[in-house]
């Protein structure tokens, strides 16, 4: 199963998200996964386990991270730009979720 789960988070954060949607009920495993320099921007990784997953220089703008399970993962890496503040609340069409 996280197999799987890396592989649509891979996929891109369209597919990820759209897959998801389909599949509210479930809590992904990513637990160790290798994500290093990945675009997670407005992931939704709700209740997701990340646990000793590699995010070194991930960019994880408005991911949605609630519930997430962060427990050893590696987040170091990036800078200010990264943690960009949302200004004008959000954007039309988006939910205060970071979702569509």
């Amino acid at each position: 199963m996280k197999r799987r789960h890396v592989a649509m988070l891979k996929q891109g954060v369209d597919a990820w998200n759209a897959w998801r949607d389909k599949n509210q009920t479930l809590n992904p495993d990513l637990s160790n996964a290798d994500l290093g320099g990945a675009q997670l921007g407005r992931a939704y990784l709700v209740g997701a386990n990340l646990s000793e997953a590699n995010l070194h220089g991930a960019r994880l703008n408005r991911a949605n991270l609630h519930g997430a399970h962060l427990h050893g993962a590696y987040l170091v890496g990036g800078g200010p730009q990264w943690c960009e503040p949302r200004r004008g609340g959000p954007k039309r069409g988006v939910t205060s979720s970071g979702r569509t």
